[in-house]
């Protein structure tokens, strides 16, 4: 299911797949109009997905996203690593975020597919708005970049550096692992295409001292993996790397209610352009819920009362 887009340099949660009008003005308690992420948040859903993070809501979940240049192969990979079914095509076929899950005994693996970066649809401000979503709500990154077509990884990440200036730096927030897959590399030019962009990297490091996006954004750590051409059996073998690497990763979120409470937040955040703590908004809205909860606690000892049905009781004689 789609469940964002990035339309006028603004970032655009759907609601059940499709865009919603509905505008979030209210008022605000000091008189002023404002964005409540609270509101948003409500309204945004996830569509048949719902049913499911609630039926499972205390498994722990596990995200995954395939992020890069646009026809690189992301959503074939993805597919293949956790056995989602997203559409792939040499053209652009992504629009936005797309959700896809796999329930397993262990966890739920919730499969993020992202529209390609540096399209001609797209600004840099629409891409930098799907890179911050991206990387806060991820355990595992896998961004893809065709080397043989932009050797300037400089450039390619200066998006992830404008990102990792907005919002507040939050080790809990940003604890993805990012691993750069460069597409069809021969196993001879692994060591030097590794040294090549491990310089790069570096000199972004130095460039940018502690407030790089590496050590901002990513506290899960930097992968260079060089992959081999498709028709390899080693394709398919560092694909099982991987897997087994995200399966030793600890989850993110420790069970699926939290997943789900989290994520709308985030994107309710980046539709107003909130850049503030995270936490702040979740204190804030449980803060709301115990109040609204407070009264019928108190009274009846229970979170919710249901209404007291009434049997229909016919004193006369009904005529048909």
């Amino acid at each position: 299911i789609q469940i964002a887009v990035t339309r006028n340099n603004l970032f655009q949660p759907l609601k059940d797949g499709l865009s919603s009008n509905e505008n979030y003005l209210i008022e605000l308690d000091d008189g002023h109009h404002g964005h409540h992420v609270d509101i948003i948040a409500k309204n945004i859903s996830f569509g048949w997905y719902e049913g499911v993070f609630k039926h499972f809501g205390n498994k722990k979940v596990k995200v995954v996203s395939s992020m890069g240049e646009q026809s690189c192969g992301k959503s074939f990979m993805l597919n293949h690593l956790v056995g989602t079914t997203f559409d792939g095509s040499a053209m652009r076929c992504t629009e936005g975020i797309w959700m896809s899950l796999v329930n397993t005994k262990e966890c739920i693996y919730v499969a993020l597919d992202f529209e390609g970066l540096k399209s001609l649809e797209r600004t840099p401000q629409e891409d930098m708005f799907l890179t911050i979503f991206n990387t806060i709500v991820s355990n595992l990154i896998l961004f893809k970049n065709q080397f043989t077509i932009n050797r300037d990884i400089s450039t390619m990440f200066q998006k992830f550096q404008d990102g990792a200036k907005l919002f507040e730096s939050d080790p809990k927030l940003f604890q993805a692992r990012l691993c750069i897959i460069i597409k069809d590399v021969p196993k001879v030019d692994n060591d030097d295409i590794i040294r090549e962009f491990q310089l790069k990297f570096d000199q972004l490091v130095a460039e940018e001292g502690g407030d790089n996006f590496v050590t901002r954004m990513y506290g899960g750590g930097l992968n260079i993996i060089p992959w081999p051409v498709f028709n390899d059996v080693a394709w398919f073998k560092r694909l099982s790397i991987i897997k087994t690497s995200l399966d030793k990763q600890e989850t993110k979120y420790e069970n699926a209610r939290t997943f789900l409470q989290n994520t709308k937040v985030i994107m309710a955040k980046l539709k107003i352009c909130d850049w503030g703590s995270l936490d702040e908004n979740l204190i804030q809205i449980r803060v709301a819920t115990l109040k609204r909860l407070f009264p019928i606690a108190v009274s009846y000892g229970i979170e919710q009362k249901d209404p007291i049905i009434e049997h229909l009781v016919v004193n006369k004689q009904i005529l048909i």
